[in-house]
């Protein structure tokens, strides 16, 4: 991934973000996608973005039943090929 070095004004409103959301040219024209690094609910990290996990999540995904098994993940995979 590259980096692109901003201008303080830009830097200044992207700060003001508390939410992902689109950047658009002075038209109305798509030019990309930011999410502020501060969000609180994610860590950005070299290899990407994690997001974080209450205790309460992390402990209803432990308890939740369900999901398949690796073989049948394997299975589907190779019907792929």
């Amino acid at each position: 991934m590259s980096n692109l070095v901003l201008e303080r004004e830009v830097v200044d409103k992207l700060s003001a973000a508390t939410e992902p959301c689109w950047l658009r040219d002075d038209k109305g024209n798509v030019v990309g996608y930011f999410h502020p690094a501060k969000s609180p609910t994610h860590r950005v990290y070299a290899e990407g973005e994690i997001p974080e996990l209450s205790e309460e999540e992390i402990q209803r995904c432990l308890s939740e039943p369900g999901g398949r098994t690796w073989p049948e993940i394997k299975r589907d995979l190779e019907r792929l090929v």
